[in-house]
């Protein structure tokens, strides 16, 4: 009798079969292409932690405390197990530095510094359990009670309890910390176990008086068996988040759109006098306002904590390379990686596009220049396959004695004959074939095309009444709103190509100099949109 009346419903919950026998994993599943950093567990519970026991003693709120919140063993570490077991993600792990106070500002720029693409806050909603009523085998067990013994009856569970262990699930990119996607994790219907009096506190007349006689001692024990059913049910809803929900949503490319990032390098360099190079005057100061405006942007704005400006004597070639090295983490498949010069071009000694970095300190006049070719920097920039390349350049390459060109005649010389009747074609090819074979999408934005066998070489302007590069100035122009044709609030290539060719057209006609502004964009990025807008 003891052995059929010991009915107790309550099990050790089993994640991993569950997961197998209700197929929440497909079949064949791979991890999303995404670098997660799960934030600290918040308690932000919807019923009053300070009223532990509310609706007069039937639901009993069990607020878990820090260490069982965010501790070794607590629910934040449980949850990272789960997804980490499963392979929901390409890489997930606990923001370094992160609290559980951290502002969302704070956690983006810390996930954005670990290289992750976004933030996931878990956030504690309900954690508490609660007395439901007797439920059918009250008739069984007042027989047992009358006709055999009142102890037998302590192993029947006639009483009834639910729990509800919720939690919030919320999505923050790396690139805006705006809110991208939310999931209640929550089972569709509450979780509700049946209990005999071991399972709650044994009292000896419990059967007359569940849940009156029951203080908080039982309704930490009820929970104890209660509460990590529920936590079960939240971790397999965790995983149906990731296998239905977030899936689907990286197919929409406007959800992509929101998890993009612009991830740059800025390098501005000036002369200074160094012999062999002209004596530019304004590149460092149309980096830095470029730098400013991109970041700054009303619409598609740079991502703040992705980008790096290197201007004058810290812009060396080792610097900037560096920086390259540490921004490409942030500009990864469904990025964009902004790579912007100003300053002086030339030719490398075997004919390639080379930019004059910052020199070394001079040790002699005739300590050569250290010239570094722009498709080594360009190959570092396409190190993790960037959505999109914008190369943004405010010098010239083949204009000997141009005060943005170093050029030489001997240089030139190196340069392969052209035959007659052949086009003028530009040395920046081989960046285009690159980029091609990568599968980045590119856009060209060039003070000047670097095109051999024009009647006269390309000017890159620098112009005091602007107190900059003739380029750069009305490229500023352009994306402040200027070249917005269709009124849109966004300043596309087309639209930037049209305003500033016009513009710089004008101003280098009345120079009497060669200048005409080099675009080249792969088609679907014809349309591509600028950082634009002035705050």
């Amino acid at each position: 009798m003891l052995a059929c009346s010991a009915c107790s419903t309550i099990e050790t919950p089993n994640l991993e079969e569950d997961v197998k026998n209700e197929k929440i994993v497909p079949a064949g599943w791979q991890p999303l292409g995404l670098r997660v950093g799960l934030a600290p567990c918040v308690l932000e519970l919807e019923l009053n932690p300070e009223k532990t026991n509310v609706e007069d003693t039937k639901r009993w709120v069990l607020a878990p405390n820090p260490e069982q919140l965010n501790g070794p063993t607590g629910i934040h570490k449980r949850l990272l197990d789960v997804l980490v077991k499963y392979r929901m993600f390409e890489r997930i792990e606990p923001i370094e530095g992160a609290r559980p106070n951290s502002t969302p500002e704070e956690l983006r720029r810390l996930a954005l510094a670990q290289g992750l693409d976004v933030v996931m806050q878990p956030s504690v909603r309900r954690h508490d359990v609660g007395y439901i009523e007797s439920n059918g085998a009250y008739a069984w067990n007042m027989f047992i009670w009358w006709m055999m013994s009142p102890v037998f009856t302590w192993w029947i569970a006639d009483e009834d309890f639910d729990v509800n262990v919720h939690i919030d699930l919320r999505l923050y990119p790396t690139s805006t910390g705006n809110l991208a996607l939310g999931k209640r994790l929550a089972p569709k219907e509450t979780l509700v176990r049946s209990l005999d009096d071991f399972d709650h506190g044994f009292n000896a007349l419990s059967i007359f008086s569940t849940p009156g006689y029951m203080g908080e001692s039982n309704w930490v024990k009820v929970g104890s068996k209660m509460i990590p059913i529920g936590e079960c049910a939240a971790h397999k809803q965790a995983l149906r988040f990731v296998t239905q929900d977030l899936s689907r949503k990286l197919e929409d490319p406007d959800f992509l759109g929101d998890l993009r990032r612009r991830a740059g390098v800025i390098v501005g360099v000036d002369s200074q006098g160094r012999p062999g190079l002209p004596m530019t005057r304004y590149a460092e100061a149309d980096a830095t306002a470029l730098s400013r405006f991109a970041l700054t942007a009303t619409r598609r704005p740079l991502t703040e904590g992705a980008v790096t400006t290197l201007t004058g004597a810290a812009a060396t070639r080792a610097a900037v390379i560096e920086a390259i090295g540490k921004v490409t983490p942030l500009a990864r498949g469904n990025d964009e990686f902004f790579l912007m010069f100003c300053g002086t071009g030339t030719l490398t000694q075997d004919g390639r596009l080379g930019l004059a970095l910052a020199q070394p300190p001079v040790s002699a006049a005739d300590t050569p220049l250290e010239i570094t070719p722009l498709i080594e920097l360009v190959d570092a920039a396409l190190e993790e396959r960037p959505r999109t390349l914008v190369l943004y350049l405010d010098c010239s390459f083949l204009a000997r004695g141009d005060s943005r060109c170093a050029v030489t005649d001997a240089l030139l010389a190196k340069l392969p004959a052209r035959a007659e009747n052949e086009k003028p074609h530009s040395l920046l090819a081989p960046i285009f074939q690159l980029c091609a074979e990568r599968g980045t999408r590119l856009v060209v934005l060039s003070a000047t095309g670097a095109q051999v066998g024009l009647p006269s070489a390309e000017r890159a302007l620098e112009m005091e009444e602007l107190g900059g590069g003739l380029f750069t100035a009305f490229v500023l122009e352009a994306l402040s709103g200027k070249a917005d044709a269709n009124k849109d609030r966004d300043v596309s290539v087309d639209e930037l190509t049209a305003y500033v060719l016009a513009k710089v057209g004008q101003i280098a006609d009345l120079e009497g100099v060669n200048q005409k502004p080099f675009v080249f964009t792969d088609d679907d990025r014809r349309t591509y949109e600028l950082p634009s807008g002035k705050k």
